[in-house]
């Protein structure tokens, strides 16, 4: 019992990285004091900010990192060059170039963003020390640049050489584990009772569900990290990326289709219309979902499950609109068959990726060769508020530098802006910098500690990392656990430059105290802009993403070109995944996922639109019309409040376009466009008012139904 509580304290994978990062910051450490580098604590702490448990990921950010240095160390030169006798100018001129590296880089949301905030920050590490000699600004830029890529080369080597952790490996892992997840997620959709899913008894079936699916939407964007890192893996996989890729199409279109599937259980469950013949249907499909089976077995069952599906769909006949009854009926089949299908594609692919061989048939062939990489959330407001926190961090520390005349405000700008740059990219970075804060705190007396009592008496080099170990170990231990990264961060931004790991020690209490100082202000001053610009709490962060959907479903109303619904779910799971770690309510992810739904059925209207003609195209014109008036005078969550009881003027105008255009579409229910357009507005009808009376979908009397429609067409026409 000891061992294995000993173990979930220590696990064994952690104390196994912070030794292999250990070894390649002391060997950066070596070989720049070797080569005569002034300030080799860069390559210290460079080893450190590269290493990453999964060595796929280390040689990604090393590639990232690279790259943003170069490409900082040329600004920084470019810059000095042009404005070293304007300091105002220089400072602007850096300001808003950290800004601008900055917002490119939040608004790039993959590990790829690392390159532009290197690239910022770089620019500042060199120019700002520079400003004051610009005649050493090119040894200075070379030097900062020689001292990053030997930290990088030796974390590089040390993570791919010594007990590499492969991505793909990790992939094969955690495959098994998203399909769980996603079963997870549909069986209790679908209603299944909560036996052997993990739940305490004190945990409620809401609780348990909304927890499935937040696990399930992190899935999804961890799948997307990972398919950023693959490439670099030390261990390549045989199949192509499209594999992961569309797992994770699959795995998205599970968390959708079970969501809206349980909508329509419900919706015919209150009505007393769900059928025998349905909730066999459904108890079949939880059945096989429970069974773990081969790949042919699992394709043949779902086959099985799908046609019958087909087979209970009402049959409809020519110029008769189908009872609202039966268009829920045809919409939860073909919800039930598409939610198999997604299933059956995401087993296959989970087997073919834990295999790691290439797709052996032809259709698998040729649906990987149509997964583009998935489009991403992107918030601009929110990142122009990090560009002003990184450009008034830079702004600020250098007024306050030049002011003082402080000789260590320089490296109080550049902490500053590190800490600003790195954690700007968090949708609350306020508190992730106050931990940041705190351990700079910490470490400040154990650096003088080391500083001022331990290592003026050691001499040599092993003497030194044998004493340096406690700390370092310490350190690289906390890195990778997301409770403690912050803090880690502050202690190793701190600790290598304030102990003078320099080419020669050199410590004197006046000295480690400005230093100490300055790094302390520093982070302060980063905590104090990212507080001011961003202060974005979880209900606030929620907000700014729906507020960013309704703005995108008004475009997508208002376009007129072919959409692109796999680009909407892949931009929606998105955001889920975003919201899932921060926000427990299960109301932020209702209204995602309620969102999405709105968006797919306006996209599937919006195809009718395109291709129909006459009096069929008005009237949807007309329903997207009063739909975008909805939005107008709503924000989206009015869609899922269950506490409207009477619609409103503006609602009642909706929903009566709405209904004619149910009856108008349903007397071609047998044409595949027209059907699909018809399940599309019963979808608007049931997120838009889900307390209504049903629709009255067939009228005794032609001349009634000739009036209408004549009406409808005018009023489309007017509008």
């Amino acid at each position: 019992m000891m061992g294995r509580s000993l173990r979930a304290i220590l696990p064994l994978s952690d104390i196994v990285f912070s030794a292999k990062t250990f070894v390649a910051a002391m060997g950066a450490y070596y070989i720049a004091l070797s080569s005569d580098m002034d300030r080799p604590y860069w390559a210290v702490i460079t080893a450190y900010i590269v290493s990453q448990p999964l060595a796929g990921a280390v040689r990604s950010k090393a590639a990232f990192r690279m790259a943003g240095t170069v490409i900082g160390a040329a600004v920084a030169i470019i810059v000095i060059a042009n404005f070293a006798d304007a300091q105002a100018l220089l400072t602007l001129a850096l300001a808003l170039w950290v800004g601008l590296c900055t917002y490119i880089g939040i608004l790039d949301r993959t590990p790829r963003s690392y390159l532009f905030l290197l690239a910022g920050y770089s620019a500042v590490i060199i120019a700002i020390p520079a400003a004051a000699a610009p005649d050493t600004t090119y040894a200075t830029a070379s030097l900062r640049v020689q001292e990053i890529v030997v930290g990088i080369l030796c974390a590089t080597v040390t993570h791919s050489v010594f007990f590499p952790r492969s991505v793909t490996a990790y992939i094969h892992r955690r495959a098994e584990a998203v399909l769980q997840d996603a079963r997870r997620w549909s069986h209790g959709a679908l209603g299944r009772p909560l036996r052997d899913m993990g739940a305490t008894p004190a945990m409620t079936v809401g609780k348990a569900h909304n927890r499935d699916r937040r696990r399930l939407a992190i899935d999804i964007h961890e799948l997307h990290l990972l398919s950023v890192h693959l490439p670099f893996d030390t261990q390549i996989p045989t199949w192509p990326i499209d594999v992961l890729r569309k797992f994770q199409d699959q795995i998205s279109r599970t968390l959708l289709l079970a969501a809206t599937t349980e909508a329509r259980i419900a919706q015919l469950s209150s009505m007393g219309k769900l059928t025998a013949e349905i909730a066999d249907l459904i108890d079949s499909t939880n059945a096989w979902l429970d069974d773990p089976q081969t790949d042919s077995d699992a394709q043949k069952k779902a086959e099985v499950l799908i046609a019958r599906a087909r087979s209970l769909e009402p049959s409809c006949k020519e110029r008769v609109p189908p009872g609202w009854e039966d268009i829920l009926n045809i919409d939860i089949l073909g919800r039930l068959a598409a939610l198999v299908r997604a299933h059956a594609m995401g087993h296959q692919l989970g087997q073919l990726m834990q295999s790691n061989s290439p797709p052996g048939s032809d259709i698998m062939r040729v649906t990987l060769s149509k997964s583009p990489p998935r489009p991403l959330h992107r918030d601009h407001a929110g990142a122009l508020r990090a560009a002003l926190a990184t450009f008034l961090t830079v702004a600020v520390g250098t007024i306050f530098w030049i002011g003082t005349s402080w000789p260590d405000g320089a490296n109080a700008v550049v902490i500053g802006t590190i800490v600003c740059a790195l954690f700007s990219t968090s949708d609350d970075p306020a508190p992730v910098a106050r931990r940041v804060l705190w351990g700079t705190g910490l470490s400040i007396p154990v650096c003088g500690i080391y500083a001022l009592g331990i290592l003026p008496a050691v001499h040599g080099f092993l003497p030194l990392v044998m004493v340096l170990a406690p700390f370092f170990l310490t350190i690289g231990f906390l890195l990778p656990r997301p409770r403690w990264a912050a803090s880690a961060i502050g202690m190793l931004l701190t600790t290598p430059g304030l102990i003078a790991l320099d080419d020669r020690y050199s410590s004197s209490f006046d000295g480690f105290a400005n230093a100490a100082l300055a790094q302390f202000i520093g982070t302060m001053l980063a905590v104090a802009m990212l507080s001011l610009v961003r202060p974005v709490g979880q209900e606030k962060s929620a907000w700014r993403v729906r507020q960013i959907c309704q703005r995108e479903l008004k475009r997508r109303l208002a376009s007129a070109q072919e959409p692109d619904s796999s680009a909407w779910i892949a931009r929606m799971t998105d955001r889920m995944g975003l919201l899932a770690p921060a926000v427990s309510e299960s109301r932020a992810m209702d209204d995602m996922l309620t969102t999405t739904c709105l968006g797919l059925a306006i996209d599937e209207l919006n195809r009718f639109r395109i291709t129909a003609r006459g009096r069929d195209a008005a009237i949807v014109s007309l329903v997207l019309k009063r739909l975008d008036g909805q939005l107008v005078r709503h924000a989206i969550d009015i869609f899922q409040s269950t506490k409207i009881k009477k619609p409103g003027p503006g609602n009642a105008e909706f929903l009566r376009a709405l209904d004619m255009a149910l009856r108008q579409l349903g007397r071609q229910v047998t044409q595949p466009s027209y059907k699909s357009a018809l399940l599309a507005l019963a979808d608007l009808r049931l997120i838009v008012a889900p307390q209504e009376s049903p629709p009255l979908m067939r009228w005794d009397r032609t001349s009634h139904w000739v009036r209408g429609v004549a009406v409808v067409q005018q009023q489309a026409s007017s509008d």
